[in-house]
């Protein structure tokens, strides 16, 4: 949470955008959307490891990875449209939990266009930091 905190600069990231931060080429960052935040996966030591181009999780890179994570889906062309997903309770407790992974190893760069993420403060209430944060 400290990360979330410290950082000044969040932005809007459109499905486009993600699609262009998968790790290609072994730089630069990997980006995920996950429940309407945005990580950058290559932030941590062995985020390229998992994520990266070739590896178990790169299905995920690039792209809103919230439906194929709460339920393991690994075939994107499987999943419905970003928010259109009605989701279980136990599916729901997957993502909060991926989340609570995600806060704690991965920087946050902002948020998803469209996932009712609006901007950062609304940002940093769902990642719990509130309006103190924000100061």
């Amino acid at each position: 949470m400290a990360a979330v905190e410290a950082r000044s600069q969040f932005r809007e990231y459109t499905a486009a955008e993600l699609q262009v931060h998968t790790g290609a080429g072994g730089e630069g960052a990997i980006l995920l959307a996950l429940d309407g935040v945005v990580y950058d996966m290559a932030s941590h030591a062995t985020g390229r490891e998992f994520y990266g181009p070739g590896k178990g999780y790169a299905v995920f890179a690039g792209r809103d990875a919230t439906y194929g994570l709460a339920t393991m889906s690994l075939d994107p062309a499987a999943w419905p449209p970003s928010g259109a997903a009605a989701y279980t309770a136990s599916q729901l407790d997957t993502i909060a939990s991926w989340a609570t992974k995600f806060q704690s190893k991965y920087e946050v760069k902002g948020w998803l266009a469209g996932s009712g993420i609006k901007d950062v403060e609304t940002l940093r209430v769902k990642l719990g930091g509130g309006a103190a944060a924000a100061q």
